[in-house]
C-alpha cells in the first residue's frame, strides 16, 4: 500500500487523514472520525516506525480526541502507547513525558484508579518542576491538578 510515495506525498496523505478525522468529529459523526484517526495512527507507524518519535505524537493526538469523546479507556491506551515511546527515546524525565502522564493522572481520576491517578500527577509535576521551572505555566496548571485531586478525594492539607 502506497509504496514508491515520497515523503512529501505521504504527508498529503496523513494530512487528508487528520482533516478527515476532525470534520468528521465536527459534524458528529465519531465513527468515521474515529476510523479516520485509526488509519492515521497506522500510516504513521507504517512510514515512520512504531517507536518513533512521529508515532507517539500521533499516538498522543488520538488519546486527546479519545478525551474529548469521554472515551477514557482508549484515551488510556494512547496517552500510554505515547508516554511508552517518549520514554524509551528520551527517558523518563523529559517534559513531553510528562505532557502525557497529566493527562494520565485526569484519566485516572475519572476512572477511579487513584493511586495512579497521584502517581502520574506527581511524576508529571516534579518532571516539570525540574526541568521547566517553578515558575512556569504548565507547572502550575500541573499543580492545580494535583490540587484538585486532593480536595476531591477530601485530602485536604495536601491540596495546599
Amino acid at each position: 500500500m502506497m509504496k514508491g510515495l515520497n515523503y512529501a506525498e505521504y504527508k498529503l496523505i496523513l494530512q487528508a487523514y487528520g482533516i478527515t478525522a476532525a470534520l468528521n468529529t465536527a459534524i458528529g459523526n465519531q465513527k468515521k472520525a474515529e476510523a479516520a484517526y485509526v488509519n492515521y495512527i497506522h500510516l504513521i507507524e507504517k512510514f515512520f516506525h512504531k517507536d518513533s518519535l512521529e508515532t507517539s505524537n500521533a499516538y498522543y493526538l488520538v488519546g486527546v480526541y479519545y478525551f474529548e469523546q469521554s472515551l477514557t479507556h482508549k484515551a488510556v491506551a494512547c496517552f500510554g502507547k505515547s508516554l511508552a515511546i517518549r520514554r524509551k527515546k528520551f527517558g523518563n524525565s523529559h517534559p513531553s513525558c510528562s505532557d502525557c502522564l497529566v493527562n494520565l493522572g485526569i484519566l485516572y481520576k475519572l476512572r477511579g484508579y487513584n493511586n495512579r491517578a497521584e502517581e502520574a500527577l506527581s511524576s508529571a509535576l516534579q518532571i516539570r518542576r525540574e526541568s521547566i521551572g517553578l515558575d512556569s505555566l504548565p507547572t502550575a496548571n500541573t499543580l492545580e491538578e494535583l490540587g484538585k485531586f486532593y480536595l476531591e478525594t477530601e485530602r485536604y492539607k495536601q491540596s495546599y
